[in-house]
């Protein structure tokens, strides 16, 4: 037994770690394993909205038709209603973010199983209690409920951000 698979953990389904590895090697070397590395692809980035309010040729064109058919009224609330649309985007963008990084931290710890064809990640206990309540959203944390992210970290479940243990 080799170095590399006495470090694996064992596949909750087979029980063997002989045909485990890691998600992120999978992926990495796309070219050894041509089918299976797009199934296992990492999360996506959310994209990052515009760092300033531009209106598309779609949403110029709302405006105007709008305008016309609203005798004037349509000037000025398409626009609100625009740029309102525009501040929510950048409002739940760094929740987006947050999430996501947590995401991607999360699938950097899955393993694959060749055998079972399953992922899983191998079982992170929490080994430290987590504040009562967020400090990013102040919704309600339990250490027990947890989603944990490495043994000092968890995601919020209200808000998505990362939340260090006590």
């Amino acid at each position: 037994m080799t170095a590399q698979m006495a470090s694996q953990p064992d596949c909750f389904t087979c029980h063997q770690s002989d045909r485990v590895e890691k998600v992120s090697v999978i992926f990495g070397n796309s070219a050894a394993y041509p089918t299976l590395a797009p199934r296992l692809k990492p999360p996506a980035e959310p994209d990052r909205p515009p760092g300033k309010f531009n209106l598309s040729q779609n949403e110029v064109l709302l405006v105007l038709i709008v305008g016309f058919f609203t005798a004037g009224i349509g000037w000025i609330v398409m626009p609100l209603v625009l740029w309102q649309g525009w501040r929510d985007r950048q409002a739940r963008y760094p929740r987006l973010h947050a999430e996501w990084q947590a995401a991607l931290h999360h699938w950097t710890e899955l393993y694959y199983c060749a055998r079972c064809d399953v992922v899983f990640a191998p079982a992170v206990l929490p080994t430290r209690t987590l504040p009562p309540a967020c400090p990013q959203c102040g919704g309600g944390l339990h250490s027990d409920e947890a989603q944990w992210i490495d043994a000092e970290s968890a995601a919020c479940p209200w808000c998505g951000s990362v939340v260090k243990a006590d």
